[in-house]
Parts: structure tokens; sequence; C-alpha cells
């Protein structure tokens, strides 16, 4: 099962990583920072373009944000599949 929480812990991670405020971050996305807030907060599910706009924003990939990547199970496939490591 899908959790919306660590989701938003790391959608948070990521935008205060990118040294953005909410409010920035919603005008790079193309978002409001009310959705932000709600994306983070695990209130609210992104859609698949707003998904990518927020990568973009944050200059990471989908996997970053929905895998968990102490799995080594989904480490492996992001290796295999993907070709995508964290080195």
């Amino acid at each position: 099962m899908f959790d919306l929480y660590r989701l938003g812990a790391r959608l948070r991670s990521y935008r205060k990583e990118s040294g953005l405020s909410g409010y920035k971050a919603a005008l790079s996305s193309g978002s409001s920072s009310r959705r932000i807030y709600d994306y983070e907060a695990g209130y609210r599910t992104p859609s698949l373009r707003t998904l990518m706009q927020l990568c973009e924003t944050y200059n990471c990939t989908p996997n970053d944000l929905l895998l968990d990547s102490s799995d080594p199970v989904m480490a492996e496939i992001e290796r295999t599949y993907w070709g995508m490591t964290k080195d």
C-alpha cells in the first residue's frame, strides 16, 4: 500500500534541500502553495503531471520520491530496470 505521508516527507525534504519555500516551489511547479502544503502533509496525492513538475523543480526523479531507497529489493529494481544508482 502506498504511504502518502512518506511521499509528503520526501517532497518536503527535496523542497528544503532545493532551498525553496512552499510559495516558490508552487510558482516553479505551476501549483498553489496550499496544494504544496497538502502534498507534503499527506492530505492529497499529486497528479502524474504535478509529480513530474515537482521532480523538475526539485531536480530529482519520480523514483526518488516514490520508492523507498532503503529497501534492497527496490534498490535492485532501480538498478536493473531503470539504470539508476545512488552512489
